[in-house]
């Protein structure tokens, strides 16, 4: 049987996992569908030239704002399908994939890569064995500048800045509304701020400042502040969660875990080297597992629906600011 593969959008995600699938197996064909026809080699534009390849798998890579178009054609052809995030990036979005019906012998998978870091596992270990305490509130931030996140594109063509197409910090950085979801569960109540405030030549959201509250046993609900950006120069994706006990505080991209007891001390409690691709082939490890076993552990389409669903809430709110004057004396 042809070991046959088809990507959908050939941006450098889709690029990405093209390169990560052939190193986990060389076997592998990957085939580039686009919607114009193209001399390249391995790269198609018709459905008729899909079905023909007889694909194991679509992995769906083009603008967010495509995604349940693609995925509805090739679902009811009968195809598994890997669908990168965020899901989709509209109201009407939301309700299609929620109307999705399952079907046997299909998986679904959605592509939040950063619930394959070890990192996260182990601080919901640390969490559960209570070293913290109560958590009494959490802050999460994410930013880059736009402009150095996909050197080699103009920042301007590119999806991130462009409302149409699904672009913005709260859905291009909904890691972040997932993975909080995965360490705190039910969200109960949320706000947020979001404008463009920078220099940049697009029409979404630059900043996004949200206010979460997630459902709690213990005395109180959990607080939740979370901190997007494209506007900052340096990266940046951490989480500090303070407990009664002493503060966690995991830094994402240095792989870093370390709980601060008092002001005095302060304790290394993971720290693995791991490579930009670790999370990306672990992800597709769990899908091709999911495949033989019929059945997706982590990334499911609920719950990319429920982020989805979160994201598009946010972005529907207005700025709850009250204008404010102070005397001056």
């Amino acid at each position: 049987m042809a070991n046959n593969v088809i990507i959908v959008g050939k941006g450098s995600i889709g690029e990405r996992h093209a390169r990560i699938l052939n190193q986990i197996d060389p076997s592998i064909e990957i085939f580039f569908y686009r919607s114009l026809p193209s001399n390249e080699k391995n790269h198609i534009w018709t459905i008729e030239q899909a079905v023909d390849l007889n694909p194991r798998f679509v992995a769906i890579c083009n603008p967010a704002s495509k995604h349940f178009e693609t995925f509805d054609r090739f679902w009811k052809l009968g195809y598994s399908c890997f669908i990168e995030k965020p899901l989709g990036c509209s109201e009407i979005d939301l309700i299609n994939f929620k109307n999705v019906e399952s079907r046997r012998g299909q998986i679904v998978q959605i592509g939040y890569n950063l619930q394959f870091h070890p990192g996260l596992v182990r601080l919901i270990e640390i969490i559960q064995q209570g070293m913290i305490g109560r958590i009494l509130y959490v802050i999460s931030n994410v930013g880059q500048y736009l402009p150095d996140w996909r050197p080699s594109q103009d920042y301007r063509e590119g999806i991130s800045g462009n409302r149409a197409m699904g672009g913005g910090v709260i859905l291009e950085l909904s890691h972040e509304l997932h993975y909080l979801q995965f360490l705190f569960g039910r969200i109960v109540g949320m706000s947020s701020y979001k404008n463009r405030v920078g220099n940049f030549d697009i029409d979404t959201e630059d900043v996004a400042m949200i206010n979460l509250e997630f459902h709690s046993s213990e005395k109180n609900n959990i607080p939740v502040h979370i901190n997007m950006d494209f506007l900052r120069r340096k990266p940046v994706r951490d989480c500090t969660i303070i407990g009664d006990l002493g503060t966690l505080y995991f830094n994402f991209l240095e792989n870093k875990i370390s709980f601060d007891k008092n002001k005095n001390e302060s304790i290394l409690l993971y720290h693995e080297n791991i490579d930009k691709d670790f999370t990306y082939r672990k992800q597709w490890e769990s899908f091709q597992d999911s495949l033989k076993n019929g059945q997706v552990k982590k990334n499911t389409l609920s719950e990319g629906i429920e982020t989805l669903n979160i994201a598009i809430s946010l972005l529907a709110q207005t700025n709850k600011l009250e204008n404010v004057e102070f005397s001056q004396n």
